[in-house]
C-alpha cells in the first residue's frame, strides 16, 4: 500500500514538473534588438552586375538604441582568413523605441554600392572593397553591433559568384 501511495506521489510530482517546464518554455523571451531578415534577389552573383540584398533591424525595447549594421562579403577562399573580405559596408543607426528599419543594398562585388534606408537613399558610414574577387562560392554576412562593437546577432547567406 505504501508503494502505491509513493508511486502516486511520484506521478503527481512528474506531472507538476512537466507542466512547470512547459509553462517556462512558453514564456516569451524579450529580444530588444535583432536582425529580422537577410536575403538576396538571386542565388547567383555575376561580378560587375549589381546584386540586391535586404535586411531589417528591429528595436523592441522601450529605449532608443544606437546600433551599427555591417554587411561583409566573402568568397570561400577568403573565408578562412576573416581579415580578408571582398567588401565591407557599415551603417550606424539610431533606432527609436519599437521601430523597424529596412535596409536595401545594391553591390556589384567590385566597387559600386548604394544603400537605401527605409526606401530613402543613405550613404554608408563605412565602405571598402578588396577589388577583384575570384569567381566561386560567396558568403554574405549581416552583423548587428552595439555601440561598443559587440556582435548582438548575425545572419548569413551563401551565393555562387560567377565571372
Amino acid at each position: 500500500m505504501a508503494r502505491v501511495r509513493q508511486l502516486g506521489g511520484d506521478l503527481r510530482r512528474i506531472i507538476r514538473g512537466t507542466a512547470a517546464f512547459y509553462r517556462y518554455l512558453r514564456v516569451p523571451e524579450p529580444i530588444p534588438l535583432g536582425l529580422g531578415r537577410l536575403s538576396a534577389d538571386t542565388s547567383m552573383v555575376a561580378l560587375g552586375q549589381p546584386s540586391r540584398y535586404y535586411t531589417r533591424v528591429a528595436n523592441a525595447s522601450a529605449e532608443t538604441q544606437q546600433v551599427t549594421v555591417c554587411l561583409d562579403f566573402y568568397t570561400m577562399d577568403l573565408l578562412l582568413n576573416r581579415e580578408e573580405h571582398c567588401g565591407h559596408l557599415a551603417k550606424r543607426l539610431t533606432m527609436p523605441s519599437h521601430t523597424v528599419a529596412a535596409i536595401e543594398v545594391h553591390y556589384d562585388w567590385r566597387a559600386l554600392i548604394s544603400l537605401c534606408l527605409d526606401d530613402l537613399p543613405s550613404p554608408p558610414d563605412e565602405f571598402w572593397n578588396k577589388g577583384v574577387c575570384p569567381p566561386q562560392h560567396g558568403l554574405v554576412r549581416a552583423l548587428l553591433l552595439d555601440p561598443e562593437a559587440h556582435c548582438l546577432e548575425q545572419l548569413t547567406i551563401f551565393q555562387e559568384v560567377t565571372g
